[in-house]
């Protein structure tokens, strides 16, 4: 399979979180050492750590080795603990190791979407799985049942904290598997799904992911991608092939939708499906970019900075908006007020 040109900016377009997450794991790389070196020291080793630490003013006066022993006596832990975090430790280092692999994949024809984005998001979490697995061995509460945590450690199991340093992951799949329905389960913390699309494509899969918090892009250009730099929250971004709508939702600061841009909307409805993507499905999905669209446009929202015609930022209130649509498509020309 040729290689995917557009994969190369779209990771630099992540790179940020990138670099976070791998921070996260060099440091609790350290971390691991550290206890591992702490658990096989001996008394006379610490004693002379300690020494050092103490300076002049133990020399003569305090036994360092006796006061290791009392002070710096680790947790007696058993060996098959120890060989869960020797094996946490190389889940870590060997994802310390990888290479942009790291964050990308591929869909193979005709799997499901939402399925692969929670094996993938697994596989990266393996990461968090290990650093809970040192933490329990550390604390004296491992009970063994934590291990499979080092092969695959599920978004839903992440807390708030590991959701907030989320790897982001870039999957390559093709247009015929872009059924997103299931994704919002992943759009939390600070999660960047982008996906790279090829072949034909339904024309707005993504709009049924349209929330308040959550950035939503779809577009035929790399450059655009450059918005997620300067997110804090969930990203779902799709590259795909020109001639597609494009459109980009962005979080309001108050309450409501969001700012919606929309551009490229087709003038005719799709008319064949794309192998299990019914025709109805795919106008259903364009109706309601169309719609929401409409509304944007009725609500008096000015697409390109966000705000309003008072120069505040104008928020998309979904009620608000529809009756604004379509009030402006009513037909009021023959109504006359009454007499008064």
């Amino acid at each position: 399979m040729p290689s995917d040109e557009r994969l190369a900016p779209a990771l630099e377009a992540v790179s940020d979180s990138c670099e976070r997450f791998r921070s996260s794991i060099a440091l609790t790389i350290e971390e691991v050492r550290g206890l591992l070196a702490s658990r096989t020291s001996t008394t006379a080793e610490r004693g002379d750590r300690l020494a050092e630490e103490l300076g002049a003013f133990a020399a003569g006066r305090i036994d360092p080795a006796r006061l290791a022993g009392v002070l710096l006596e680790p947790h007696k832990v058993g060996a098959g603990e120890v060989s869960q975090i020797e094996r946490a430790l190389e889940v870590l280092v060997s994802m310390q190791r990888s290479g942009e692999e790291l964050f990308t994949s591929t869909l193979d024809r005709g799997d499901s979407l939402v399925d692969h984005v929670d094996r993938e998001f697994a596989r990266l979490g393996s990461a968090f799985g290990a650093a809970r697995v040192v933490e329990l061995v550390r604390d004296g509460l491992y009970r063994g049942g934590e291990r499979n945590a080092l092969e695959g450690f599920r978004f839903a199991r992440w807390n708030l904290a590991e959701r907030a340093i989320a790897p982001p992951l870039l999957v390559t799949l093709d247009g015929a598997d872009l059924q997103p329905g299931g994704l919002d389960r992943f759009l939390d913390g600070g999660c960047q799904l982008v996906l790279l699309v090829r072949g034909e494509t339904p024309a707005a899969s993504l709009v049924r992911l349209i929330s308040p918090r959550v950035v939503v892009i779809q577009t035929d250009d790399v450059a655009e991608l450059s918005l997620l730099a300067d997110q804090q929250g969930p990203v779902l971004a799709a590259l795909v092939p020109v001639g597609l709508p494009r459109f980009t939702h962005r979080p309001a600061p108050g309450p409501g939708l969001g700012v919606l841009t929309v551009e490229g909307l087709p003038e005719e409805a799709p008319d064949r499906p794309i192998d299990d993507i019914s025709v109805f499905r795919q106008r259903e999905d364009l109706d309601q970019l169309r719609l929401l669209a409409a509304a944007s446009t009725a609500s008096g929202v000015v697409p390109e900075d966000g705000t309003g015609a008072d120069g505040e930022a104008a928020a998309l209130d979904p009620a608000a908006t529809l009756a604004a649509w379509l009030l402006d498509q009513a037909d009021v020309s023959d109504l006359t007020p009454p007499a008064g």
